[in-house]
Protein backbone atom coordinates (compact mmCIF):
# COMPACT_ATOMS: atom_id res chain seq x y z
CA UNK A 1 0.00 0.00 0.00
CA UNK A 2 2.82 2.53 -0.73
CA UNK A 3 2.14 6.33 -1.91
CA UNK A 4 5.45 6.43 -3.38
CA UNK A 5 5.74 7.82 -6.76
CA UNK A 6 7.30 6.12 -9.61
CA UNK A 7 10.83 5.86 -9.65
CA UNK A 8 12.91 7.37 -12.89
CA UNK A 9 14.66 4.40 -12.77
CA UNK A 10 11.42 2.21 -13.25
CA UNK A 11 11.13 1.09 -16.73
CA UNK A 12 7.36 0.57 -17.82
CA UNK A 13 4.50 2.77 -17.27
CA UNK A 14 4.26 6.19 -15.98
CA UNK A 15 0.82 7.70 -13.77
CA UNK A 16 -1.64 8.07 -14.24
CA UNK A 17 -1.37 5.23 -16.91
CA UNK A 18 0.42 2.75 -14.85
CA UNK A 19 -2.27 2.94 -12.12
CA UNK A 20 -5.23 2.94 -14.81
CA UNK A 21 -3.87 -0.03 -16.51
CA UNK A 22 -3.22 -2.15 -13.26
CA UNK A 23 -7.19 -1.10 -12.59
CA UNK A 24 -7.91 -2.23 -16.04
CA UNK A 25 -6.29 -6.02 -15.69
CA UNK A 26 -7.43 -6.09 -11.61
CA UNK A 27 -11.08 -5.21 -12.91
CA UNK A 28 -11.43 -7.86 -15.44
CA UNK A 29 -9.97 -10.49 -13.01
CA UNK A 30 -12.34 -9.28 -10.81
CA UNK A 31 -15.37 -9.40 -12.89
CA UNK A 32 -14.63 -13.14 -14.04
CA UNK A 33 -14.54 -14.06 -10.17
CA UNK A 34 -17.85 -12.37 -9.80
CA UNK A 35 -18.62 -14.29 -13.10
CA UNK A 36 -17.84 -17.44 -11.97
CA UNK A 37 -19.72 -18.11 -8.41
CA UNK A 38 -23.24 -17.21 -7.48
CA UNK A 39 -23.80 -14.41 -5.66
CA UNK A 40 -24.51 -16.33 -2.34
CA UNK A 41 -21.17 -18.04 -2.65
CA UNK A 42 -19.42 -14.84 -3.01
CA UNK A 43 -21.27 -13.18 -0.10
CA UNK A 44 -20.25 -16.43 1.74
CA UNK A 45 -17.71 -18.44 0.68
CA UNK A 46 -15.78 -16.59 -1.50
CA UNK A 47 -15.84 -13.50 0.98
CA UNK A 48 -15.01 -15.15 3.99
CA UNK A 49 -12.21 -16.80 2.87
CA UNK A 50 -10.70 -13.92 0.62
CA UNK A 51 -10.58 -11.37 3.90
CA UNK A 52 -9.26 -13.82 5.97
CA UNK A 53 -5.81 -12.47 4.17
CA UNK A 54 -6.17 -9.22 4.86
CA UNK A 55 -4.91 -8.71 7.64
CA UNK A 56 -2.01 -10.45 6.62
CA UNK A 57 -1.52 -7.90 3.60
CA UNK A 58 -1.87 -5.10 5.53
CA UNK A 59 0.81 -5.45 7.56
CA UNK A 60 2.77 -6.89 4.43
CA UNK A 61 2.11 -3.53 2.84
CA UNK A 62 2.27 -0.93 5.47
CA UNK A 63 4.61 -2.51 8.55
CA UNK A 64 7.50 -4.65 6.44
CA UNK A 65 6.79 -2.81 3.07
CA UNK A 66 7.09 -6.07 1.26
CA UNK A 67 11.01 -6.10 2.98
CA UNK A 68 9.61 -9.49 5.07
CA UNK A 69 10.01 -12.39 5.13
CA UNK A 70 13.12 -11.79 3.46
CA UNK A 71 13.99 -14.98 1.65
CA UNK A 72 10.67 -13.66 -0.28
CA UNK A 73 11.27 -10.12 -0.50
CA UNK A 74 14.66 -11.39 -2.42
CA UNK A 75 12.47 -13.49 -4.93
CA UNK A 76 12.35 -11.95 -8.71
CA UNK A 77 9.19 -10.89 -10.08
CA UNK A 78 6.47 -12.53 -10.53
CA UNK A 79 7.97 -15.00 -7.99
CA UNK A 80 8.21 -12.79 -5.30
CA UNK A 81 4.23 -11.59 -5.57
CA UNK A 82 2.89 -14.91 -5.70
CA UNK A 83 5.37 -15.87 -3.05
CA UNK A 84 3.78 -12.97 -0.51
CA UNK A 85 0.10 -13.99 -1.57
CA UNK A 86 0.67 -18.29 -0.96
CA UNK A 87 2.22 -16.54 2.21
CA UNK A 88 -0.90 -14.50 3.43
CA UNK A 89 -3.13 -17.26 1.85
CA UNK A 90 -1.09 -19.80 4.40
CA UNK A 91 -1.87 -17.64 7.39
CA UNK A 92 -5.54 -16.98 6.37
CA UNK A 93 -6.06 -20.44 5.94
CA UNK A 94 -4.99 -20.93 9.75
CA UNK A 95 -6.86 -18.05 10.39
CA UNK A 96 -10.16 -19.48 8.64
CA UNK A 97 -9.92 -22.68 10.20
CA UNK A 98 -10.07 -21.86 13.60
CA UNK A 99 -12.50 -18.40 13.00
CA UNK A 100 -14.99 -20.84 11.19
CA UNK A 101 -14.65 -23.36 13.91
CA UNK A 102 -14.62 -21.33 17.54
CA UNK A 103 -16.79 -18.02 16.34
CA UNK A 104 -19.03 -19.44 13.48
CA UNK A 105 -19.40 -22.91 15.39
CA UNK A 106 -18.61 -25.16 12.33
CA UNK A 107 -21.90 -23.95 10.43
CA UNK A 108 -21.54 -23.74 6.37
CA UNK A 109 -21.71 -21.89 4.84
CA UNK A 110 -20.17 -19.12 6.69
CA UNK A 111 -22.97 -17.09 8.97
CA UNK A 112 -24.00 -13.19 9.37
CA UNK A 113 -21.59 -13.77 12.68
CA UNK A 114 -18.78 -15.16 11.28
CA UNK A 115 -18.73 -13.15 8.46
CA UNK A 116 -19.01 -9.92 11.01
CA UNK A 117 -15.75 -11.28 12.81
CA UNK A 118 -13.66 -11.41 10.15
CA UNK A 119 -14.99 -7.90 9.12
CA UNK A 120 -14.10 -6.40 12.60
CA UNK A 121 -10.66 -8.01 11.95
CA UNK A 122 -9.69 -6.02 8.74
CA UNK A 123 -11.26 -3.06 11.20
CA UNK A 124 -8.94 -3.40 13.87
CA UNK A 125 -6.05 -3.94 11.78
CA UNK A 126 -6.20 -0.80 10.07
CA UNK A 127 -6.59 1.38 13.69
CA UNK A 128 -3.49 -1.25 14.39
CA UNK A 129 -1.57 -0.32 11.57
CA UNK A 130 -2.44 3.25 10.41
CA UNK A 131 -3.58 5.23 13.20
CA UNK A 132 -1.46 3.26 16.20
CA UNK A 133 1.85 2.10 14.16
CA UNK A 134 1.85 -1.26 15.18
CA UNK A 135 2.39 -0.33 18.94
CA UNK A 136 2.89 -1.57 20.83
CA UNK A 137 3.68 -4.64 18.98
CA UNK A 138 6.19 -3.07 17.24
CA UNK A 139 8.86 -2.23 19.88
CA UNK A 140 9.05 -5.58 21.59
CA UNK A 141 12.59 -6.90 20.89
CA UNK A 142 11.97 -9.62 18.25
CA UNK A 143 12.67 -9.98 14.67
CA UNK A 144 10.03 -7.73 12.21
CA UNK A 145 8.62 -11.46 10.60
CA UNK A 146 7.83 -12.59 13.77
CA UNK A 147 6.67 -8.59 15.11
CA UNK A 148 4.10 -8.84 12.20
CA UNK A 149 2.78 -11.96 12.71
CA UNK A 150 3.02 -10.89 16.58
CA UNK A 151 0.54 -7.90 15.26
CA UNK A 152 -1.67 -10.43 13.36
CA UNK A 153 -2.67 -12.18 16.46
CA UNK A 154 -2.89 -9.34 18.42
CA UNK A 155 -5.33 -7.68 16.01
CA UNK A 156 -7.56 -11.00 16.22
CA UNK A 157 -7.31 -11.14 19.63
CA UNK A 158 -8.51 -7.32 19.88
CA UNK A 159 -11.55 -8.56 16.88
CA UNK A 160 -12.83 -11.18 19.37
CA UNK A 161 -13.27 -8.83 22.90
CA UNK A 162 -14.87 -6.15 20.69
CA UNK A 163 -16.97 -8.96 19.13
CA UNK A 164 -17.71 -10.15 22.20
CA UNK A 165 -18.75 -7.09 23.98
CA UNK A 166 -20.45 -5.38 21.03
CA UNK A 167 -22.32 -7.74 18.78
CA UNK A 168 -25.76 -9.05 19.14
CA UNK A 169 -27.18 -11.40 16.84
CA UNK A 170 -30.63 -12.33 18.56
CA UNK A 171 -32.63 -10.48 15.71
CA UNK A 172 -31.60 -13.42 13.28
CA UNK A 173 -33.41 -15.76 15.92
CA UNK A 174 -35.59 -17.87 13.92
CA UNK A 175 -32.65 -18.03 10.98
CA UNK A 176 -32.13 -21.52 9.94
CA UNK A 177 -28.32 -20.91 10.80
CA UNK A 178 -29.01 -19.10 14.04
CA UNK A 179 -27.51 -20.66 17.00
CA UNK A 180 -27.88 -18.72 20.97
CA UNK A 181 -24.45 -20.56 21.35
CA UNK A 182 -22.32 -18.71 19.31
CA UNK A 183 -24.30 -15.57 19.61
CA UNK A 184 -22.00 -12.99 21.96
CA UNK A 185 -24.59 -11.37 23.05
CA UNK A 186 -23.37 -8.21 23.07
CA UNK A 187 -24.46 -4.62 23.70
CA UNK A 188 -26.01 -3.11 20.16
CA UNK A 189 -27.64 -4.86 17.46
CA UNK A 190 -24.61 -6.53 15.35
CA UNK A 191 -25.43 -4.34 12.00
CA UNK A 192 -24.49 -0.81 14.56
CA UNK A 193 -20.49 -1.98 15.01
CA UNK A 194 -20.27 -3.51 12.03
CA UNK A 195 -21.46 -0.49 10.22
CA UNK A 196 -19.94 2.26 12.80
CA UNK A 197 -16.31 0.02 12.33
CA UNK A 198 -16.52 0.29 8.83
CA UNK A 199 -16.99 4.16 8.52
CA UNK A 200 -14.10 4.71 10.84
CA UNK A 201 -11.90 2.65 8.51
CA UNK A 202 -13.62 5.14 6.06
CA UNK A 203 -12.26 8.20 8.20
CA UNK A 204 -8.77 6.32 8.48
CA UNK A 205 -7.91 6.32 5.50
CA UNK A 206 -9.74 9.90 4.56
CA UNK A 207 -7.25 11.07 7.55
CA UNK A 208 -4.63 9.31 6.26
CA UNK A 209 -4.52 10.90 2.71
CA UNK A 210 -4.32 14.22 4.65
CA UNK A 211 -1.52 12.99 6.57
CA UNK A 212 -3.60 13.21 9.78
CA UNK A 213 -3.64 17.03 9.55
CA UNK A 214 -4.49 18.90 11.84
CA UNK A 215 -3.75 16.23 14.33
CA UNK A 216 -0.13 15.94 13.17
CA UNK A 217 -0.05 19.85 13.68
CA UNK A 218 -0.54 19.45 17.46
CA UNK A 219 1.82 16.71 17.71
CA UNK A 220 4.71 14.86 15.59
CA UNK A 221 3.32 11.62 13.94
CA UNK A 222 4.65 8.51 15.82
CA UNK A 223 4.28 7.03 19.19
CA UNK A 224 1.21 6.38 21.61
CA UNK A 225 0.56 10.62 22.39
CA UNK A 226 0.03 11.22 18.23
CA UNK A 227 -1.76 8.19 18.14
CA UNK A 228 -3.80 8.78 21.07
CA UNK A 229 -4.85 12.28 19.67
CA UNK A 230 -5.41 10.33 16.46
CA UNK A 231 -7.64 7.92 17.61
CA UNK A 232 -9.86 11.20 19.06
CA UNK A 233 -10.13 12.79 16.24
CA UNK A 234 -11.05 9.96 13.90
CA UNK A 235 -13.83 8.43 16.66
CA UNK A 236 -14.99 12.45 16.05
CA UNK A 237 -15.42 12.16 12.58
CA UNK A 238 -16.51 8.89 12.87
CA UNK A 239 -19.87 9.91 15.08
CA UNK A 240 -20.34 12.48 13.05
CA UNK A 241 -20.31 10.81 9.39
CA UNK A 242 -22.08 8.04 10.83
CA UNK A 243 -24.80 10.23 13.01
CA UNK A 244 -25.33 12.38 9.90
CA UNK A 245 -26.15 9.50 7.40
CA UNK A 246 -28.13 7.43 9.62
CA UNK A 247 -30.22 9.50 12.35
CA UNK A 248 -30.31 12.94 10.52
CA UNK A 249 -30.78 11.31 6.64
CA UNK A 250 -32.54 8.25 8.19
CA UNK A 251 -30.59 5.64 6.35
CA UNK A 252 -31.23 2.21 6.76
CA UNK A 253 -27.59 1.25 8.27
CA UNK A 254 -26.24 -1.26 5.48
CA UNK A 255 -27.07 0.94 2.34
CA UNK A 256 -25.23 3.58 4.18
CA UNK A 257 -22.65 1.61 4.69
CA UNK A 258 -22.66 0.43 1.00
CA UNK A 259 -23.17 3.93 -0.69
CA UNK A 260 -21.11 6.05 1.69
CA UNK A 261 -18.23 4.49 3.38
CA UNK A 262 -17.45 1.44 1.37
CA UNK A 263 -16.96 3.19 -2.29
CA UNK A 264 -14.61 5.53 -0.38
CA UNK A 265 -12.32 3.31 0.83
CA UNK A 266 -12.34 1.77 -2.37
CA UNK A 267 -11.72 5.04 -3.68
CA UNK A 268 -9.02 5.63 -1.57
CA UNK A 269 -7.19 2.20 -2.38
CA UNK A 270 -7.23 3.47 -5.94
CA UNK A 271 -5.87 6.61 -5.29
CA UNK A 272 -3.10 5.89 -3.29
CA UNK A 273 -2.04 2.29 -3.44
CA UNK A 274 -2.96 2.15 -7.83
CA UNK A 275 -2.60 6.18 -9.04
CA UNK A 276 -0.01 6.74 -6.14
CA UNK A 277 -1.63 10.03 -5.01
CA UNK A 278 -1.14 11.85 -8.82
CA UNK A 279 -1.52 14.36 -9.30
CA UNK A 280 -1.73 15.34 -5.93
CA UNK A 281 1.80 13.66 -4.04
CA UNK A 282 3.56 16.62 -3.75
CA UNK A 283 1.04 18.90 -2.74
CA UNK A 284 1.14 20.71 1.10
CA UNK A 285 -1.85 19.80 3.22
CA UNK A 286 -4.22 20.77 3.67
CA UNK A 287 -5.20 21.14 -0.29
CA UNK A 288 -3.30 17.98 -1.21
CA UNK A 289 -5.57 15.90 1.04
CA UNK A 290 -8.44 17.69 0.25
CA UNK A 291 -8.14 17.05 -3.58
CA UNK A 292 -7.02 13.32 -3.07
CA UNK A 293 -10.12 13.31 -0.66
CA UNK A 294 -12.52 14.51 -3.61
CA UNK A 295 -10.78 12.10 -6.38
CA UNK A 296 -11.19 9.02 -3.85
CA UNK A 297 -14.54 9.96 -3.30
CA UNK A 298 -15.14 10.19 -6.94
CA UNK A 299 -13.23 7.44 -7.73
CA UNK A 300 -15.37 5.33 -5.37
CA UNK A 301 -18.70 6.44 -6.44
CA UNK A 302 -17.95 5.75 -10.17
CA UNK A 303 -16.92 2.40 -8.85
CA UNK A 304 -19.99 1.66 -7.22
CA UNK A 305 -21.72 2.41 -10.27
CA UNK A 306 -20.13 0.19 -12.01
CA UNK A 307 -20.35 -2.58 -10.07
CA UNK A 308 -24.05 -1.78 -9.35
CA UNK A 309 -24.66 -2.13 -13.25
CA UNK A 310 -22.53 -5.00 -13.59
CA UNK A 311 -23.93 -7.20 -10.62
CA UNK A 312 -26.95 -8.29 -12.64
CA UNK A 313 -25.12 -9.40 -16.00
CA UNK A 314 -22.15 -10.94 -13.83
CA UNK A 315 -24.53 -12.37 -10.94
CA UNK A 316 -27.04 -13.93 -14.01
CA UNK A 317 -29.69 -12.81 -11.60
CA UNK A 318 -31.73 -9.80 -9.90
CA UNK A 319 -30.66 -9.28 -6.51
CA UNK A 320 -32.67 -8.44 -4.10
CA UNK A 321 -32.43 -5.03 -2.24
CA UNK A 322 -32.73 -3.80 1.39
CA UNK A 323 -34.31 -5.92 4.51
CA UNK A 324 -33.60 -8.37 5.42
CA UNK A 325 -31.57 -10.53 3.17
CA UNK A 326 -29.53 -7.21 1.69
CA UNK A 327 -28.78 -9.59 -1.27
CA UNK A 328 -27.25 -6.55 -3.84
CA UNK A 329 -25.94 -4.55 -1.27
CA UNK A 330 -23.67 -7.05 0.66
CA UNK A 331 -22.61 -8.43 -3.11
CA UNK A 332 -21.31 -5.23 -3.64
CA UNK A 333 -19.31 -4.93 -0.17
CA UNK A 334 -18.44 -7.96 -0.54
CA UNK A 335 -17.43 -7.82 -4.37
CA UNK A 336 -15.60 -4.18 -3.99
CA UNK A 337 -13.53 -5.04 -0.68
CA UNK A 338 -13.48 -8.53 -0.11
CA UNK A 339 -12.52 -9.78 -3.71
CA UNK A 340 -10.97 -6.91 -5.52
CA UNK A 341 -8.90 -4.69 -2.21
CA UNK A 342 -6.96 -8.10 -2.05
CA UNK A 343 -5.94 -7.62 -5.86
CA UNK A 344 -5.02 -4.27 -5.76
CA UNK A 345 -2.82 -5.11 -2.88
CA UNK A 346 -1.53 -7.90 -4.61
CA UNK A 347 -0.35 -6.06 -7.91
CA UNK A 348 0.52 -2.65 -6.04
CA UNK A 349 2.82 -3.81 -3.27
CA UNK A 350 3.07 -7.38 -3.74
CA UNK A 351 3.89 -7.48 -7.86
CA UNK A 352 4.95 -3.62 -7.56
CA UNK A 353 3.18 -3.14 -10.32
CA UNK A 354 4.42 -5.92 -12.46
CA UNK A 355 4.68 -6.53 -15.82
CA UNK A 356 3.23 -2.50 -16.20
CA UNK A 357 6.25 -1.61 -14.13
CA UNK A 358 9.90 -3.49 -14.29
CA UNK A 359 11.82 -3.22 -11.05
CA UNK A 360 13.81 -6.08 -10.87
CA UNK A 361 12.86 -7.90 -7.18
CA UNK A 362 9.90 -5.26 -6.68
Amino acid sequence: MTDNPPSARSPGLGQPLLGLAALAAILAVSFGVFAIFSADMLNTWVAFLAMTIIPTQIVCGLVWHCEHPAPIARLPQPVRGLAFLLFCAVVGAIVSALSFRFIGGGIAPPTPPLIMFVILSIVVTFWFVVVWGAWPISRLPVPPTVSGLLGVAFCYLVAYGLFRLLFDFSFLEGAPFYSAAIDPHGLFIAWKPLVFGVTSVSVITFAALWDFWPVSLLRKPGGPGFSLLASAYVLALTAGVFYVGTVVLGMDLVKFMVLAPVPFIFGFFIVLCLLQKFPFARLPQPLGGLLSSLAAAAAGLAMHWLYLKAAPVLTGEALASGAPAYQLELWLASSMLAVTFPLIVFMADFLGFWPFRRTGTK
